[in-house]
């Protein structure tokens, strides 16, 4: 009878314990934004609010996130609002969408060439600049999917003086 008491309360400690226990994505997912933030990335999860206020296309924000970096004092747009870009090639994207003049400037200085296939918008803000982001493919290239778009972010950033007269 002890025995079988002694082998209930080990097996309760150990289930707590492996309950606890990051699982191999969410490894993969602290792993990465590490790197962001070793790059100097600021990484924010989207939440509802955000989602309905500047993404209305989303049909599920729970799978991005958005990874920004801060824009120098000498290159903030003098608008308050949040702009936001698309950047994926959407069949349904709205015609407006589609033929965004400051979409077309970036598309046109190839600031979007080298980003992931999952990155879904840019956003311009009196704070910063990002890229949504859905953060679905978990593996070696994510790494590199993170060190592309601070690369983009920076190209963005040195090319502002093309994009703030368009705000």
């Amino acid at each position: 009878m002890g025995f079988l008491v002694a082998s209930l309360i080990t097996l309760a400690v150990l289930g707590s314990v492996m309950w606890v226990m990051p699982s191999v994505r969410e490894k993969s997912l602290i792993a990465m934004r590490n790197k962001a933030l070793s790059l100097g990335l600021k990484v924010r999860l989207l939440d509802e609010k955000l989602s309905k206020a500047l993404f209305p296309w989303l049909d599920n924000y729970r799978g991005y996130t958005l990874y920004e970096k801060l824009l120098p004092s000498g290159k903030k747009p003098n608008s308050f609002k949040a702009r936001v870009v698309r950047v994926s090639a959407d069949p349904d994207v709205h015609e407006i969408d589609a033929i965004d003049p400051l979409r077309q400037l970036m598309i046109s200085h190839d600031l979007f060439e080298n980003l992931p296939s999952t990155v879904e918008a840019l956003v311009i803000s009196a704070s910063g600049i990002a890229l949504l982001w859905r953060e679905c493919q978990l593996d070696s290239d994510s790494l590199v999917e993170v060190e592309q778009i601070n690369a983009c972010l920076l190209l963005c950033i040195d090319a502002s003086d093309l994009w703030l007269s368009k705000l």
